[in-house]
């Protein structure tokens, strides 16, 4: 057969192509939850379909000698890799655009079509993997630094977006609402204003708890303590493209936390702290190892409880570069002024 070489290569990048979807999949599936991406990928499978047509599978199989390949006992590069489903995606994407690429340069002596298919398919997965590894929950979340939490205990409903709005302007970087008290209907409709008002100064906004009201307002995410809906549910409910993050006070729960696959995790409390007395103060041996942990993992870590402008130094030199605070901006004479304060000292 005249292309016989030209076949063979075709049929192991093809082959190359069908696995490596498949473990970008199982990532979308399992772990992402994401039925949008695992529909995309399915599209692409397809396409894949359609270039074996073209190409004719009896030739593909008739060109097949796996035995005879000289390179398939070389050790894959992901094997020494950290094996993590991140880092196994990733490997897996730059795979499958390796192998379209060769697809792409090998079919265009037989097929044009199909060269022009893998061509187009290579470019639509670099865009993806931005949009999935760059443009995700957790890169959004990774410019945070100063994260505000909010009720309408500490502000009254119908002043809040118009304070919102000033904290935000003075370097609120993301903004909670942290709301017990309102009836659903009331709660709603606050959430909506401050969404449009976060949205409007291009900061995130975080709804605590509810992701029926952040899905109905468009929020950015959720924020969930350990008390509260777990996250896979919270991921069913409300998708996987939104923020989560969740509370954790001691090793255990950190441990349980990494394994979910957070945006970020909140850790504390740091210090004592008057919301949440019943909490045991974390201390800066667990905040230090749980930066470590997270900084490995690639988790944003927001370090929260009892911070001041005073303390915050000390959870510095211990690694930490977010912190959640609530009562050191609100119970101050001047809370536009203390939101200076601090974005100062976490934006040198």
């Amino acid at each position: 057969m005249q292309h016989e070489p030209m076949y063979r290569i075709l049929d192991a990048n093809l082959n190359r192509v069908r696995e490596e979807l498949r473990v970008v999949e199982e990532y979308l599936r399992f772990v992402r939850e994401d039925p949008r991406g695992a529909w995309r990928l399915k599209s692409w499978r397809h396409r894949l379909r359609e270039m074996i047509d073209a190409l004719g599978p009896e030739a593909l199989l008739r060109a097949r000698a796996a035995d005879a390949d000289v390179g398939k006992d070389f050790p894959s590069p992901s094997q020494s890799a950290k094996l993590d489903p991140v880092s196994i995606t990733i490997a897996g994407l730059k795979r499958l655009q390796e192998s379209l690429r060769a697809i792409e340069e090998y079919a265009a002596a037989i097929n044009s079509a199909v060269s022009r298919t893998a061509g187009g398919m290579r470019f639509e997965i670099y865009q993806y993997e931005k949009e999935l590894f760059l443009t995700g929950p957790r890169a959004r979340f990774e410019s945070v630094r100063l994260y505000l939490l909010v009720g309408s205990d500490q502000v009254p409903p119908e002043a809040m977006p118009d304070r919102a709005k000033e904290w935000l302007e003075a370097g609120v970087d993301c903004f909670q609402l942290r709301e017990k008290q309102l009836k659903d209907r009331d709660l709603m409709a606050l959430a909506q204003k401050l969404a449009d008002v976060c949205r409007q100064a291009g900061k995130l906004f975080i709804v605590n708890d509810r992701p029926d009201i952040a899905r109905a307002v468009g929020a950015d995410g959720v924020h969930v303590g350990q008390d509260d809906l777990p996250v896979p549910t919270v991921r069913h409910l409300l998708g996987s493209d939104r923020i989560i993050g969740i509370s954790t006070h001691n090793p255990d729960q950190l441990r349980e936390a990494l394994e979910l696959d957070p945006a970020y995790v909140a850790v504390g409390p740091a210090f004592d702290t008057a919301t949440k007395p019943h909490e045991p103060t974390a201390g800066p041996g667990y905040i230090a190892d749980a930066v470590r942990q997270l900084r490995e993992a690639g988790i944003p870590e927001v370090a929260i409880g009892g911070i001041t402008p005073e303390n915050l130094p000390q959870l510095q030199t211990l690694g930490v570069r977010r912190i959640a605070v609530c009562g050191a901006i609100l119970s101050t004479p001047d809370p536009v002024t203390a939101v200076r304060r601090f974005a100062s000292l976490l934006h040198p």
